[in-house]
């Protein structure tokens, strides 16, 4: 949001305007690709506004109109309410609940003259003891489970689940009836086989080989297993809670101590409220409480199921990683490397929990933007990347060269001297987990570095300098900026046909042409960011050296060279041609007689005239056609 200065009315030209109030003040776009926070920076420096203002998100608050919802304390010690504000379910989760049954004629569950949807399935599950589909159950405990997880919320009776809805369905639970360890196996291999994602056992027994099967089972097809740690009020664990596939919750009460009668110990994962729990109303609305971890096990259960209603692509394994770092450290407790035998990571944060959970699938579900081709300094974001995920940003180059990367977690900018093609990197990390990795082709360079040869070595050749092949050589010219690039030539401003394009298209191939002084050829390459052009001199136009230096008196250096920078005459000062091919030939003065033909490749050769007659010698080296002279005596 902004507000232009009076001397800036017709601001919104250059801007896409996407609501005007009659207050002066105006919402606009943020470009296509550009950093929200970069886009302030360049609104705040073209000192066209008073004010510039992010906007932000609105935030719903739900409160349910459930009138035994202020006898659940429960509610506001796992910080319930917050999490409501991001989602109360979603019917496509399913919760089994392994227990004693679940009664779905309890209206706050099942269907009722009151309401027409359902938060229990009535159509899966299963009662093992009277090998039915369903029979309802003569001890409400199961029913008690069911309700803390999923009783009807925001419909105006009775209290509320975790995962209730709002006044319409929450998640879908699934009841089992179970007898003992055979058929608590068998039921959670059902409510595996029926899509369950979270199994609830507020139940302790004996250790059992099947069930630790069926367990590892569940937990292998991504179903998080949460259990009631006991209520013998032991230093260990009771079973199944203790199986490392599961989540082990003990019970906290009001006053945020471990309640009395809750196990502890090793494998003990966090505590949630288990003391004079509200877990249902009779049909008069009278609360009716009940101690247990039976009852903190389900408001773990329901937590997930508000984590996999905003994210179901979680796993078993970043679901109990996500509960114990979002767990609050209850005060009075000892942690170490943030966990205590009395009660675990701390106490359940339903919020915390779901909003990590959110944040995680916004770090899953982002993408790179940015501009793809690369000129002076380009930034690449991940819009929506939550504060608590960590970015790593990589890059693996196609070419030679690679660019600069300078990363600030969700954005990082790439900047370049030279030509490059490549991939870029951002990996997504949370709690260490790698949540995403995102890609994306870059390219660019602002300028030119490469190689040319003309039958010889390989030669440096860079962006703006002079080059020189000899005339009538095939040149050669390599570089990675050529990659998908357009290339042409000219000579003297007159098109020429003389580049060729390999199928690589990394190589630029032309025979070098015998021009006039002061004429060249121009190769043009036309990238992303711009025309880029380099010249090649004939060798012959450009006034060469040849050099005679005396090792003896029989034996000479022939060097051929240029003069350095600055200059104009025959000088021993100047710098030697590398890896050419010239042609030398000597004559005899006293009769003109050719004596040597030499062809060096190479800036010198030492010349051994000890067989030779005493007189002069004139020495003409060819670059081409055209000749440059000198003399010795021999003596």
């Amino acid at each position: 949001m902004v507000r232009p200065k009076k001397n800036a009315s017709l601001f919104n030209n250059q801007f896409k305007v996407v609501n005007k109030s009659r207050y002066g003040y105006y919402d606009i776009a943020v470009p296509e690709g550009m950093d929200v926070e970069k886009f302030a920076v360049e609104l705040y420096k073209s000192n066209m506004f008073d004010l510039i203002r992010y906007n932000s998100e609105i935030e719903l608050y739900f409160e349910p109109n459930d009138p035994l919802k202020t006898n659940q304390w429960h509610i506001d010690k796992i910080n319930l309410r917050n999490a409501w504000n991001i989602t109360t379910g979603d019917s496509c989760i399913k919760v089994a609940i392994v227990d004693n049954g679940v009664n779905r004629d309890y209206q706050d569950i099942g269907y009722s003259e009151n309401s027409n949807y359902t938060n229990i399935s009535y159509s899966l599950g299963y009662d093992y003891y009277n090998n039915t589909q369903y029979a309802s159950p003569e001890i409400l405990h199961g029913t008690f489970v069911g309700s803390i997880i999923g009783a009807k919320t925001n419909n105006g009776s009775y209290g509320v689940g975790v995962t209730g809805g709002n006044n319409g369905p929450g998640v879908t639970m699934i009841s089992y009836r179970v007898t003992g360890p055979s058929s608590i196996a068998s039921a959670i291999d059902n409510a595996v086989e029926n899509g369950a994602r979270v199994i609830n056992i507020s139940l302790g027994f004996a250790y059992n080989e099947n069930v630790d099967s069926a367990l590892a089972y569940a937990y292998n097809h991504n179903v998080s297993i949460v259990c009631a740690s006991g209520n013998e009020g032991l230093g260990t664990i009771s079973y199944p809670a203790c199986n490392l596939n599961t989540i082990a919750v003990g019970a906290t009460t009001a006053s945020d101590i471990r309640w009395t009668s809750s196990n502890y110990g090793n494998g003990l994962d966090l505590v949630a409220p288990g003391h004079h729990i509200c877990v249902m109303g009779t049909p008069t609305n009278t609360p009716y409480y009940s101690n247990g971890t039976s009852f903190s096990a389900p408001m773990v259960s329901g937590t997930i199921a508000l984590m996999l209603s905003v994210n179901p692509d979680l796993t078993p394994d970043i679901i109990r990683n996500i509960l114990h770092v979002t767990a609050t450290q209850i005060n009075g407790y000892t942690y170490n490397s943030g966990w205590n035998n009395q009660v675990g990571y701390g106490l359940l944060n339903t919020y915390a929990a779901v909003k990590m959970a959110q944040d995680w699938y916004a770090a899953a579900n982002s993408s790179l933007s940015g501009n793809s081709n690369v000129c002076n300094n380009s930034s690449f974001t991940l819009p929506g990347i939550p504060s608590n995920a960590t970015v790593s940003w990589s890059y693996q180059g196609q070419t030679t060269h690679n660019p600069s990367l300078q990363p600030y977690n969700a954005t990082c900018y790439v900047s370049t001297s030279y030509p490059f093609k490549g991939m870029l990197y951002a990996t997504v990390q949370i709690l260490g987990y790698t949540v995403a990795t995102y890609s994306k082709e870059i390219s660019g360079g602002n300028g030119f570095i490469g190689y040319y040869w003309d039958n010889t070595e390989y030669m440096d050749v860079v962006f703006s300098d002079e080059n020189f092949a000899t005339p009538g050589y095939i040149v050669t010219v390599q570089s990675d900026y050529f990659d998908g690039r357009t290339i042409r030539t000219s000579i003297s401003s007159s098109p020429s046909n003389y580049t060729t394009l390999y199928p690589s298209n990394d190589r630029i191939q032309f025979v070098m042409p015998n021009l006039s002084d002061g004429q060249y050829l121009t190769l043009w390459v036309t990238g992303s960011c711009g025309d880029y052009s380099f010249k090649f001199y004939p060798r012959s136009s450009y006034r060469n050296l040849l050099q005679v230096t005396s090792l003896d008196k029989s034996h000479f250096i022939l060097s051929l060279g240029w003069p350095k920078e600055g200059e104009e005459s025959d000088d021993t000062s100047f710098d030697s041609v590398k890896n050419i091919c010239w042609l030398f030939r000597v004559y005899n003065t006293s009769n003109m007689q050719q004596v040597l033909t030499q062809l060096v490749e190479g800036n010198d050769f030492i010349l051994d005239t000890s067989s030779w007659e005493q007189g002069v010698y004139i020495i003409r080296a060819y670059i081409g056609s055209k000749p440059y002279t000198t003399k010795i005596t021999v003596k």
